[in-house]
């Protein structure tokens, strides 16, 4: 089932107790999903920054193409995102310039210039 491209443009939102995110990018331009097992998704170029309670994050991104089968996913996505982010409470997330990765309750991930892997355990 293809999906309908989200979020592209500016956004700004601001909200109370909920902190900031500025972005400003081409947004999803292909997105699929096959049985809720197989997942892919192209995603345009696109910058921004988030900062909340949980951290702060800078994107810029030439390029973001995921694919995802059961819970394991890769995405090529050039990139120098930088931050440190534990806003949900269950993950905690590290980047400089593009190099990092990801350890939680919902698995582990590497994450470099070009792109990265992950294995999520739910």
């Amino acid at each position: 089932m293809f999906q309908i491209p989200q979020q592209g443009g500016v956004t700004f939102l601001a909200e109370k107790g909920k902190g900031l995110h500025a972005h400003v990018g081409l947004g999803e331009v292909l997105s699929t999903r096959a049985g809720g097992v197989v997942d892919a998704r192209i995603a345009g170029p696109g910058a921004g920054m988030h900062l909340d309670k949980g951290g702060v994050k800078y994107t810029a991104e030439a390029c973001d193409v995921k694919a995802k089968v059961g819970p394991v996913g890769v995405n090529f996505s050039p990139n120098v995102n930088t931050g440190i982010n534990a806003s949900d409470g269950r993950n905690l997330e590290v980047t400089a310039l593009g190099f990092g990765g990801k350890l939680g309750k919902d698995g582990v991930g590497i994450k470099t210039p070009l792109g990265g892997a992950e294995c999520n355990i739910q």
